[in-house]
């Protein structure tokens, strides 16, 4: 039981180590609809992103490389 308990803490040491090397960058566009909500993203294969307005009832999609 004690080697299990060993085990797990070395995992989670391992967690927290690799977390902590890791870099994210995140870029936020403006969507051109007023206190829309704009919430549920979907990266499509092709990279375009599509959502939804929670509250301006639309969906729409964004080409992150044209911005």
């Amino acid at each position: 039981m004690k080697h299990n308990h060993l085990f797990i803490l070395l995992l989670l040491f391992a967690d927290i180590v690799v977390a902590e090397a890791m870099s994210l960058d995140i870029k936020e566009w403006q969507v051109p609809y007023e206190d829309s909500r704009p919430r549920d993203p979907y990266v499509a294969p092709d990279g375009r992103v599509w959502f939804c307005g929670q509250l301006g009832a639309y969906i729409a999609v964004l080409d992150p490389s044209l911005g």
